[in-house]
């Protein structure tokens, strides 16, 4: 099965392909066994595989290219011509920020009824007529307001709330006399989560955040594998 992951930045990117790696017991490739998109400018993907699927996980550049990056998929769909080469399944990726459903929706000119549920959708195919796709738009954090940062926060407070939570106070406590972080809430996510990866693998924390993140044991966070796991069913 060929199965395609859009996201908005690199983070996501990373952070799924540690949860294919670790808890699916996926491989990197090289080279897509079934996506041949040209890329644009900061748009990166990186390739997985095991016995029965290939993943292809793309990030695209921002929560504003994901429909024009969508549209590209779909009539690349159109035109695949050899079966081994359809994608089967597309996943994709988006933070919650501060949108309602409805807005999320609508982003999609309303051509998804519903969000972290599977749902099928044909498109058409100049070889095979209609080729049947599974869909999934994964909304994260799942069920309350933020972004990646906070949802990954929220993961590692499950198991390291000692650390997550002094943390959490004092860049709140920081952000009270900085006016860059004061109303942005995003921002002092990004802090916080910098402030807990250089903690918890502090011999990376003069590094890039990808080298902290791959010294954290994603495997056991519980609702971190939890809501990814949802996409694999």
């Amino acid at each position: 099965m060929n199965i395609l992951i859009i996201c908005e930045g690199n983070t996501d990117k990373h952070l799924i392909g540690f949860h294919l790696e670790k808890k699916e017991n996926y491989k990197y490739q090289k080279r897509s066994e079934f996506f041949t998109i040209q890329l644009e400018k900061n748009q990166f993907q990186i390739n997985l595989s095991n016995q029965e699927n290939n993943i292809t996980i793309v990030s695209v550049g921002g929560k504003t290219r994901i429909f024009s990056f969508f549209e590209k998929v779909k009539e690349y769909i159109s035109q695949v011509r050899d079966k081994q080469k359809l994608i089967n399944k597309i996943v994709i990726m988006i933070d919650r920020d501060e949108d309602s459903e409805r807005d999320l929706l609508n982003m999609f000119n309303n051509k998804i009824s519903n969000i972290n549920t599977w749902e099928k959708m044909s498109i058409s195919n100049q070889m095979f007529d209609e080729v049947d796709v599974d869909f999934f738009l994964l909304v994260i954090p799942p069920e309350s307001n933020g972004a990646m940062e906070r949802f990954v926060i929220n993961s590692l407070k499950d198991k390291y709330d000692y650390i997550v939570d002094e943390l959490e106070v004092c860049v709140d406590n920081i952000s009270k006399k900085n006016k860059e972080f004061r109303n942005n809430e995003r921002l002092k996510d990004k802090a916080k989560l910098g402030c807990v990866l250089s903690i918890l693998s502090p011999e990376w924390s003069l590094d890039k955040l990808t080298e902290k993140m791959k010294q954290i044991n994603w495997e056991e966070l519980d609702k971190f594998n939890r809501v990814y796991s949802k996409i694999f069913k």
